[in-house]
């Protein structure tokens, strides 16, 4: 990656605030070529509808501007993915869900979550104050819900606005760079210039994890023109695309364990597919940030085997949470991932914005994966991250909110353009 400095920085967005075409100012490589096929071709009414079923179910679960991580009868089970099922998830993803039903509202009473963004807000600022651990894939969320104001960087040596913030009264921007500062000193070895936890010999860590804490410091990096977080991120997710993935099936470990020497093994073969499309969405999360080419094509390497299909991760009733990467594939009667299928739908979709229809049946196979899902688990008391085998489980704020999120961003997408009313 090309290294750009501070003075450079500056002249770009001096010349331009807009964000650069893909392969433009940060990249060496050419621009994405779209791939010659046709857009995907998805139930847009069964989306809309299951969307307008799941924001229905949000609106009973936010109390004090809190969404409730989990609600309901059943058992909980934990999800994999990059998000955790905390405040600090289901808050920012409320805060995003209300401005999804603001923007596309369903007709439904779901509809009312728009009116309570700017309490989500404010909870999602006080849950972001006490993250702790590497939560990368909680930048993101952050960085999507409160996007950085487009300014031009100061040429004349300005103090930063956020050296001295108020305690509990932050800007936005400024508690992003908090969280960014956090994630660099505590889950970045300069001298080895991969993921590693601050003071230990060994870090055994989830794949999707070490990534998402990667391409948030590239995009917190870009945000605030500083390119010691923007390499950074660049050596993480290099060391980390080499190491991470199983060479036969392409897919994520479901632990890997660094050294301080430099070393990376497997520490856990189970795979998770929700790991897989999470590594995916930040991998495109840093090639909006930067255009640099080499996240895009990263992002594709990981969504491939996901397409592929090469083994049964995908039945009647959506796709299978986890398996061993030293078997032939899943178990029969395995649980069912419905979290997976939303963040699959999510990045492929993500891709395909830049790249044609490159990954069109992926995002038809996760949609159908996501409505068999939700067909079997009564969306209108919100959606389960997974549906075991036996019995029930708890449903999930993270999982419903971005779910309305995402089939807010689909159907906008690749709904028909309204026909102008004649003269």
């Amino acid at each position: 990656m090309r290294r750009l400095g501070l003075l450079a920085l500056t002249v770009l967005a001096l010349a331009g605030c807009q964000q650069s075409s893909a392969g433009g100012a940060f990249s060496d490589q050419p621009s994405p070529v779209s791939t010659a096929v046709p857009r995907a071709q998805l139930n847009l009414d069964a989306l809309r509808h299951l969307r307008s079923q799941v924001a229905a179910s949000l609106t009973g679960h936010v109390a004090g501007a809190d969404l409730a991580p989990t609600w309901g009868p059943g058992t909980l089970l934990p999800i994999a993915g990059p998000y955790r099922e905390d405040a600090i998830a289901a808050d920012t993803l409320a805060l995003m869900a209300a401005r999804s039903l603001a923007a596309h509202p369903t007709g439904g009473s779901g509809d009312a979550l728009a009116s309570q963004a700017q309490a989500l807000a404010s909870a999602s600022a006080a849950a972001v104050r006490q993250l702790d651990g590497p939560q990368g894939a909680a930048y993101l969320l952050l960085a999507q819900a409160s996007p950085p104001p487009a300014s031009v960087p100061s040429a004349t040596g300005t103090p930063d606005p956020c050296v001295s913030p108020v305690p509990g009264q932050e800007r936005p921007q400024c508690l992003r760079k908090q969280v960014a500062d956090g994630l660099l000193a505590a889950w970045y070895a300069s001298d080895t210039k991969m993921f590693l936890h601050l003071g230990d010999t060994t870090t055994v860590y989830r794949p999707v994890e070490a990534i998402s804490v990667g391409a948030a410091l590239v995009v917190a990096g870009y945000a605030e023109y500083d390119e010691t977080k923007i390499q950074a991120g660049a050596n993480i997710i290099a060391v980390e695309m080499r190491n991470d993935f199983d060479p036969h099936f392409g897919l994520a470990y479901g632990l890997v364990s660094a050294t301080n020497k430099g070393g990376h093994d497997a520490a856990d073969s189970t795979t998770h597919l929700a790991d897989q499309a999470g590594i995916a969405e930040a991998l495109l999360q840093a090639f909006d940030a930067s255009r640099e080419q080499q996240y895009f094509a990263d992002a594709r390497t990981v969504l491939q085997p996901l397409l592929d299909e090469a083994v049964g991760i995908r039945g009647e009733s959506g796709y299978v949470t986890a398996f061993d990467l030293n078997t032939a594939g899943p178990a029969d009667g395995a649980p069912i991932d419905v979290e997976a299928a939303v963040l699959t739908l999510r990045a492929a979709r993500h891709y395909d914005r830049d790249d044609g229809g490159r990954f069109a049946h992926l995002e038809e196979n996760a949609t159908l994966a996501l409505l068999a899902g939700a067909a079997k688990s009564n969306p209108s008391a919100g959606l389960p991250g997974t549906l075991p085998a036996q019995g029930s489980a708890l449903r999930s704020g993270v999982v419903s909110a971005l779910a309305v999120v995402t089939l807010g961003e689909v159907v906008a997408d690749l709904a028909p353009s309204p026909s102008p009313s004649p003269s």
